[in-house]
């Protein structure tokens, strides 16, 4: 079986971005790559196509047609029309692969199964979030499974027909109104009440009707961060950054209560806006010398992971520079 997935770099991010999907390239031995450039400046396209040097006969580069950044999820729709692979496979850009990776999932693809993984580092670990709005959510209130938004595998061939059937793709729906009526039909004929969804949620969902599974499973080799691509063309302050205790929540999930479908907290977003903020630091002061950011948590269910995932960084920037 061959994969190749599309990481997409947005407009500013190339710099801080190249070294993670270095290490994708590092930790896995023949998972081919498209890297594909939205919206990106001369510069940063040259320094994207530097990347193919990296693995010779693994790397495509790619390009959507626009002079600006255009929604992630319209790129998607467009790498997936232009696609006659077996599958449609793509990973967000801010995915550290901290150990070998490749085989631990390829016995979760297969022609009738959606394959997603990398929650981001705040959730809950085995947790269930309900709604269609949100990468992470994997269930509709109703209790309707969707794919992960993060890191994905599609079969082509029923994601194609779906998706001509409905007219619906990757884009995100954020009002009932932009959801084509032969979909909004179908939503209303199963009782699923969501009218917001995010990459994928939606197509998901119609392509789980007509039979295709949808296994959703975390990696321990992969690191999501999330957010990434926005947080580091954010205007930033030219001071060290801390991330402490307070940023998480006090008490964490037993595992049996973890399994139980959940709407996702405020203590998540805070959770996520302070490990993004983190994480941007600690890529800025190795590519711009900005301050290096300190770390004083002490929650065990956080504190190793985050911990392994600055060491990968400071790593990738040890052996890699684009």
């Amino acid at each position: 079986m061959e994969l190749k997935f599309y990481v997409i770099f947005t407009a500013g991010t190339v710099r801080y971005l190249a070294p993670a999907f270095h290490t994708l390239l590092q930790q896995s031995h023949s998972l081919k790559f498209a890297v594909v450039g939205n919206g990106l400046s001369t510069n940063e396209w040259e320094s994207l196509t530097k990347l193919t040097r990296y693995g010779p006969g693994r790397i495509q580069i790619a390009d959507v047609p626009s002079f600006s950044t255009i929604p992630h999820g319209l790129a998607l729709n467009f790498l997936a029309q232009r696609s006659s692979d077996s599958y449609f496979a793509f990973c967000d850009s801010d995915i550290f692969a901290l150990n070998q990776f490749e085989d631990k999932f390829a016995t979760d693809v297969s022609p009738s199964t959606i394959f997603s993984s990398c929650s981001r580092l705040e959730h809950t670990p085995g947790a269930i979030y309900l709604g269609g709005f949100g990468g992470a959510a994997s269930m509709t209130e109703c209790g309707r499974q969707m794919a992960g938004s993060f890191f994905c595998v599609y079969p082509r061939d029923i994601m194609s027909s779906i998706s001509k059937q409905f007219g619906v793709g990757f884009e995100q729906v954020a009002r009932i109104d932009q959801i084509p009526s032969k979909a909004r039909d179908f939503l209303k004929s199963r009782g699923i009440k969501e009218e917001k969804f995010d990459t994928g949620k939606l197509l998901s969902l119609l392509m789980a009707d007509t039979g295709c599974e949808i296994r959703h499973r975390e990696l321990s080799a992969l690191a999501h961060i999330g957010g990434l691509s926005g947080e580091l063309v954010r205007p930033r302050k030219n001071v060290p950054f801390i991330l402490t205790d307070s940023s998480f929540p006090a008490a964490q999930l037993s595992d049996n209560a973890a399994a139980l479908p959940q709407a996702r907290s405020e203590e998540h977003r805070v959770a996520k806006r302070a490990i993004t903020q983190y994480f941007a630091a600690l890529l800025r002061s190795h590519v711009d010398g900005d301050p290096r950011p300190e770390m004083q948590v002490s929650s065990p269910i956080y504190k190793h992971r985050l911990d392994d995932i600055t060491t990968a960084i400071d790593r990738s920037f040890g052996h890699f520079r684009c």
